[in-house]
């Protein structure tokens, strides 16, 4: 029995198909892993911060000097806040998510040398937001591995179902 040529055209069409998503697929779980990835170090960074402010931080008073909402079609509404607050180093400002009033007094927390690490939040705050983003991470990471998993297992089911089973008459 010869193949004809629309045959073979379609069969090539098929498994180019095929791999176009296996390779469409693949980058899609590429991009989610370096978000899992990103996300995972991100936190640990964070909660190197958090771990430096608890064992080497100082806290001094700080005012809030303004506060401003994010507006937009995409934004969520976020509330910031304006800080100042003065160090024997000098005088800083930043700005940081939160709910207080133009003029109120806050504690602030930093570690001497680096302002960048300065926070209005608790440490315990902190490190909680920290764990939540390492869980979204692992979370992440672990989606594509799942499904290539389920994928396998769903391939393999298919296999055994129309594979030719043995003659069972004597």
């Amino acid at each position: 029995m010869t193949v004809g040529r629309g045959t073979t055209l379609r069969r090539f069409a098929r498994w180019a198909n095929i791999g176009a998503k296996v390779v469409l697929l693949g980058a899609l779980a590429a991009l989610v892993e370096m978000f899992g990835y990103w996300c995972v170090q991100d936190g640990r960074h964070g909660l190197h911060e958090a771990d430096a402010v608890a064992a080497r931080g100082r806290t001094v008073p700080g005012t809030v000097l303004a506060t401003k909402r994010d507006s937009g079609p995409h934004s969520a509404g976020t509330r910031w806040v304006r800080v100042r607050y003065r160090t024997p180093e000098g005088t800083y400002e930043y700005w940081q998510g939160g709910t207080e009033d133009v003029g109120d007094g806050v504690r602030v927390h930093y570690v001497p040398g680096h302002p960048e690490t300065a926070t209005i939040r608790s440490q315990a705050y902190n490190r909680a937001g920290d764990v939540g983003v390492i869980a979204i991470g692992v979370g992440a990471m672990l989606v594509p591995l799942m499904l290539g998993a389920a994928a396998a297992k769903g391939a393999r089911d298919d296999r055994r179902a129309h594979r030719p089973r043995a003659s069972t008459a004597p």
